[in-house]
């Protein structure tokens, strides 16, 4: 009984975007099996194409149709809904969840994950400027930063507290995962190039650099 029960639950990480829909408010687009996601998402054998699926979060549901497709050159697992239901649920476009999936109720879960945690190595780089943090596309994707480049975060380590402004950078040919401080404030901070256990709130946009 025990083996069954734990058959017909799948669990993973997903980042749910609003988006205008295709076919219908009630459809739901699921990706998973993204290669470069800091986590893995449902598993893409659990919910069958054409599913209607019980969606919650909280206390809130809705039956909704899924369509579930697998895809590896990706850096986020998501799942896409129309903006009618992202206001029934209170939920923000490109914010983080942990999803269950139970095909014998076949309830869908969503609970939030605001924090996500990933051993980096900071590049220090004189060409960072000071007062900036540097942040590949592809690793800010893993990290669920769903900030615009040029907002500000706050990056922690130990007592020391600094409001730095967030720069996405990009590679020509590929998903970026720099991560670059400028000596000046790796030096406030404590940070050398060595790799570090770094955790970034999507709440209160703070990095807690270990």
């Amino acid at each position: 009984m025990r083996r069954s029960a734990a058959k017909a639950i799948s669990t993973g990480v997903h980042d749910i975007f609003i988006e205008r829909p295709v076919n219908g408010t009630n459809l739901i687009i699921i990706t998973t099996d993204c290669g470069g996601a800091a986590e893995e998402g449902i598993d893409a054998n659990a919910i069958p194409n054409g599913t209607v699926v019980r969606l919650r979060r909280n206390a809130v549901s809705q039956l909704v149709t899924t369509f579930t497709e697998s895809a590896s050159e990706c850096t986020q697992n998501a799942i896409r809904i129309s903006p009618a239901m992202a206001k029934k649920f209170g939920i923000v476009n490109d914010t983080r969840y942990t999803v269950t999936y139970n095909s014998v109720t076949r309830v869908l879960r969503l609970c939030r994950k605001p924090v996500t945690e990933l051993q980096v190595s900071p590049v220090l780089s004189a060409q960072q400027k000071i007062g900036t943090i540097g942040i590949g596309d592809g690793l800010a994707a893993q990290f669920g930063i769903n900030l615009r480049s040029g907002m500000f975060i706050t990056v922690v380590r130990r007592r020391v507290r600094l409001r730095l402004r967030y720069m996405e950078l990009f590679d020509p040919d590929f998903f970026s995962y720099a991560y670059n401080l400028n000596p000046a404030d790796a030096l406030k901070l404590g940070i050398t190039g060595k790799e570090t256990t770094s955790a970034y709130n999507q709440i209160t946009r703070t990095l807690v650099i270990s």
